[in-house]
């Protein structure tokens, strides 16, 4: 079961004591749901969509058609926010993210495929939630969002039906394109645009330095110990004064967070570790980016 995130808040305008926010983590049970009453919800649903289907608000007929068929067949797997690991090899996940459901196709079952980016993982449904529910929608509506190694595409389809324009990054192209087709399925293709970024590679990080960055978002990206100079030369390059920062990671060794700590510390990135949650959630707040 997952139990860790790393929660880190770049808020470099305001000192460390300020901006603080808490995740979550409580594992809540499933909505108790009889499924008759769901299917005729999602059935509601369905009809309006299709006599209204200029309303942005909704998410496309297919999303909804799929949510029907996985709210009758397994109601716990759309409301539960209990991570299950078997959920890895699944084509297709539906994951009710601010109430809003998001369909996402996934690609482990794929031999061809052996990025890890081709499914969604703990940190990426946390990030995509805690966005969607604990952070005002005023403070992500119409900003700037650049999101590194996006995977599936999950946080970048959350962020933009907050309001946000993102920029959508990856360092391999393949999961540019898996990306692109969740984006596209549900209907956040408006204000989201795609770009491949190598962590710490010039050419990359050059185009993106004219955009003035409000978020820099991040789930599950610190796996590789290998890369972690390369995200925090990243960051330094492009955050600015007032770019808010949030990378949430699964802790996977003992000392990894306090390692990949030290490392943005080695790029003049000053970190502060405040404290933990009861629940193990970890929050430290990054200041005085530049």
């Amino acid at each position: 079961m997952y139990k860790e995130l790393c929660f880190l808040s770049v808020t470099s305008s305001n000192p460390c004591g300020h901006r603080r926010a808490v995740v979550t983590c409580a594992v809540r049970n499933p909505v108790p749901l009889n499924r008759g009453v769901a299917a005729a919800t999602v059935g509601a649903a369905l009809i309006a969509g299709s006599l209204v289907p200029w309303l942005d608000s909704l998410p496309p007929m297919p999303v909804l058609v799929k949510t029907a068929q996985y709210v009758v067949s397994n109601p716990q797997s759309v409301f539960s926010e209990d991570y299950d690991f078997d959920s890895i090899y699944m084509d297709e996940r539906v994951l009710l993210i601010g109430k809003r459901p998001v369909l996402i196709k996934q690609l482990w079952g794929n031999p061809s495929e052996t990025s890890t980016g081709v499914v969604v993982w703990p940190a990426g449904e946390k990030m995509s939630r805690y966005l969607s529910t604990k952070v005002p929608r005023a403070a992500l509506n119409r900003s700037n969002v650049l999101e590194l190694g996006t995977g599936t595409g999950l946080t970048t389809i959350a962020v933009e039906k907050l309001g946000a324009k993102v920029t959508c990054t990856d360092g391999d192209p393949r999961m540019l394109e898996l990306a692109k087709e969740n984006v596209r399925a549900n209907g956040a293709l408006k204000n989201v645009s795609f770009r491949q970024l190598r962590w710490g590679v010039e050419e990359d990080m050059k185009p993106l330095e004219s955009t003035s960055w409000d978020w820099i978002l991040g789930a599950d990206i610190t796996y590789k110990e290998g890369a972690w100079a390369d995200i925090a030369k990243t960051i330094s390059r492009l955050a600015e004064k007032k770019t808010k920062v949030l990378i949430i990671s699964q802790r996977r060794g003992v000392d990894d967070i306090e390692k990949f700590l030290k490392t943005i510390q080695e790029h003049n990135l000053e970190c502060v570790r405040n404290t933990h949650t009861p629940a193990e959630v970890y929050m430290l707040n990054i200041c005085d980016v530049k």
